[in-house]
């Protein structure tokens, strides 16, 4: 059985902050909140988790998402315009 990480005369007043309209999902409690609130906090993470992350090193400055056109933009060449010369020849 797993040891209770939450002292059992703070649970209702955990419940009652979280539960009742004090907070919102999209409003993050901070560390310091946290801890007031008698939740169990770590900050960090063990070495064992960066030493994992050393496995899978990250691209340094990849492609870019967006190509832009140099400037000043220079016009593509049009051809030649040859239907007035057909209809010049009737």
């Amino acid at each position: 059985i797993p040891k209770q990480k939450i002292d059992p005369e703070h649970i209702d007043r955990i419940i009652d902050f979280l539960t009742t309209g004090q907070i919102t999902h999209d409003c993050p409690i901070t560390v310091e909140e946290a801890s007031e609130l008698g939740l169990p906090v770590t900050v960090g993470l063990p070495k064992a988790i960066y030493k994992l992350m050393d496995l899978y090193p990250q691209p340094q400055g990849g492609r870019p998402s967006v190509q832009y056109i140099p400037l000043p933009y220079k016009p593509t060449p049009t051809l030649p315009d040859t239907t007035s010369r057909l209809l010049s020849d009737k």
